[in-house]
């Protein structure tokens, strides 16, 4: 059982490879010959959504009866189950509400502040032949559920794309800051020393960085670039992930099994990656959810 495991987990690495250099020459295409092939929301997509499924999605399948388990104890708490639901449906909505709802930057003057559906609402018109404001009452209409506003945009899809881009921003910048925080964290507890020393005082140092000047500053140089805020909050955003993987790392390799790791002349960068990575993803989870 465990060298068919070893078996399917040599195989997933070979195809994550694989895919990822397949991406790489993609990248250096769209780079130097042609012209804007994806866009970099799309690459960030194409690289994260085979390491989610390979290294997050496929562990779960293989061992089902430890997915069974952890199942059965989420069930058990029902805020867990609707906290859940409720980020499925964020997700959901993101995902497919482009696609069943109208352009939120369509511009409907004849339409303009219109009301939810079931609510209605008075609107002045001036009527220039009589010269006198002519009162008419308004219902809202299927075509737009929410209403729209003065300039007659849908205000259903505004929101769509609200929460579209919303989890973009969150996602995008969440797993950059947990991916550097994750590496700066082990690296930092395993190595000790001058290399923990170092990586310390530069965490120390960016955790009293002006995030919001900093920003206020790129938008400023660059403009409002859904991209720099996306780097700004990544690349400022990992110290504490770094903090508290540290210090999980620094009570696991004095463990056993690290120990034996050692005596039996696993490499540093087995033990790293083979041994403590997996050990603190719990916790990275954790951080994760809560950014």
């Amino acid at each position: 059982m465990r060298r068919t495991g070893n078996i399917f987990g040599g195989r997933r690495n070979l195809i994550f490879s694989g895919l990822m250099l397949v991406l790489l020459l993609i990248f250096l295409l769209d780079l130097f010959v042609v012209d804007r092939i994806f866009d970099p929301f799309t690459y960030f997509y194409l690289f994260f959504a085979p390491l989610i499924i390979f290294y997050g999605v496929y562990p779960l399948y293989a061992n089902r009866r430890l997915t069974r388990y952890y199942w059965d104890r989420t069930k058990r708490h029902r805020l867990a189950v609707i906290g859940l639901g409720f980020i499925i449906f964020l997700v959901a909505v993101a995902i497919l509400g482009p696609f069943l709802t109208q352009d939120p930057t369509q511009v409907d003057f004849k339409n303009k502040n219109l009301p939810p559906v079931g609510f209605s609402s008075e609107q002045s018109i001036f009527d220039r032949n009589t010269e006198q404001l002519i009162t008419t009452e308004t219902q809202g209409t299927w075509r737009h559920p929410f209403g729209t506003d003065d300039k007659g945009r849908d205000l259903l899809a505004m929101l769509v794309s609200g929460t579209r881009i919303s989890l973009q921003i969150g996602l995008m910048a969440t797993l950059i800051a947990i991916f550097i925080g994750l590496i700066i964290g082990v690296v930092s507890a395993y190595l000790g020393g001058w290399v923990d020393n170092a990586l310390m005082r530069f965490t120390d140092i960016m955790m009293t960085f002006p995030f919001f000047l900093l920003l206020v500053l790129i938008v400023f140089l660059y403009g409002s670039s859904l991209w720099f805020i996306i780097l700004v909050i990544g690349l400022t955003g990992w110290t504490g992930t770094a903090r508290l993987v540290r210090s999980e790392t620094l009570s696991l390799r004095t463990r056993d099994f690290i120990m034996a790791s050692k005596s039996l002349g696993a490499s540093d960068r087995r033990i790293v990656f083979r041994h403590l990575i997996p050990n603190v993803m719990s916790l990275v989870i954790v951080i994760a959810t809560l950014s």
